[in-house]
């Protein structure tokens, strides 16, 4: 649970592509440390994207080394943790039992989980604690494991969650990559088909890196796996929702009106329910002898 190469880079990638910038408003989810002493010029470069002068290396050096709440202001970031300990000025939040506070609904420009949420039981929670936190048009960002870390955490991630989340939610996935190894910096996009040329020995980690965009005012959403939401029978696919479009629609008209895993969109389903709509009408004049 630590800011290390990998984060950092995914730092430097999003300041090189403008998204992330002086001035924006952070929450990372949990009281982190940067770990990145061997990776202090991935700090010094995150400077120069961000538009700041780097600081000596002797300075960039303790960077690597220090709480993430130094090298986040140093960069000129708003900057806010949750946990349970406190450390590092964290606001105090347990994520197996807490929501996040009414003061920081949406306040957040990037909320970036940095391998915290695998240590929490209730995943329902976390996510819809970090999903709250974020702003409309506001980052989410995962660094998660994936394949490895046996005995290290309750759970690893696979990229179709972050797919359903984003079903569910109405996210716009940016990006979502893996990274081999603990000390690697190396982001390799991800591909369903990635494994098939590979050859992964057992005892490696691998980390799971995605970034999502909240795109509207909506409460979270509870995914259902998309490989199955066909054989998902109507009375219980009516108890999910799905953010399409900013519509709230229920999992009944997902499951209908949408094909495989593409998303169906608000105007697709709006057609459809305005056309049925129309039907019963008819059929109702046609009843009561008011149409000859």
């Amino acid at each position: 649970m630590a800011v290390g190469p990998v984060a950092l880079t995914l730092y430097c990638e999003m300041a090189r592509d403008g998204v992330l910038k002086k001035g924006m408003s952070v929450c990372e989810i949990g009281s982190l440390d940067v770990v990145a002493s061997s990776y202090a010029g991935l700090i010094t470069t995150l400077f120069n994207r961000m538009g700041s002068p780097a600081p000596s290396p002797a300075a960039v050096q303790a960077l690597a080394q220090g709480a993430s709440r130094e090298l986040m202001q140093k960069l000129g970031l708003s900057y806010a943790c949750i946990d349970t300990d406190g450390r590092h000025g964290a606001l105090v939040l347990d994520l197996n039992f807490d929501k996040a506070p009414p003061d920081y609904y949406g306040y957040f420009d990037l909320v970036a989980n940095h391998g915290t949420t695998e240590h929490v039981f209730n995943q329902e929670n976390s996510f819809r604690v970090i999903h709250d936190l974020t702003r409309v048009g506001g980052l989410m960002l995962h660094c998660v494991p994936f394949r490895g870390y046996a005995d290290h955490c309750f759970f690893g991630y696979h990229p179709d969650l972050f797919e359903a989340l984003a079903r569910a939610n109405g996210y716009e996935i940016l990006g979502m990559w893996v990274t081999f190894g603990d000390a690697s910096a190396h982001l390799v996009p991800w591909s369903n088909s990635l494994f098939d040329h590979l050859s992964i020995k057992q005892n490696t980690n691998v980390l799971l890196s995605a970034l999502l965009r909240r795109r509207f005012d909506a409460a979270f959403q509870i995914p259902f796996q998309i490989a199955y939401e066909t054989t998902n029978i109507d009375e219980n696919a009516k108890r999910y929702r799905y953010v399409v479009n900013g519509d709230i629609l229920d999992g009944r008209a997902i499951k209908r009106y949408a094909v495989g895993a593409a998303t169906a969109t608000s105007a697709d389903i709006s057609t459809v329910r305005f056309l049925k709509t129309k039907a019963r009408r008819l059929l109702g004049r046609i009843k009561r002898g008011l149409l000859q």
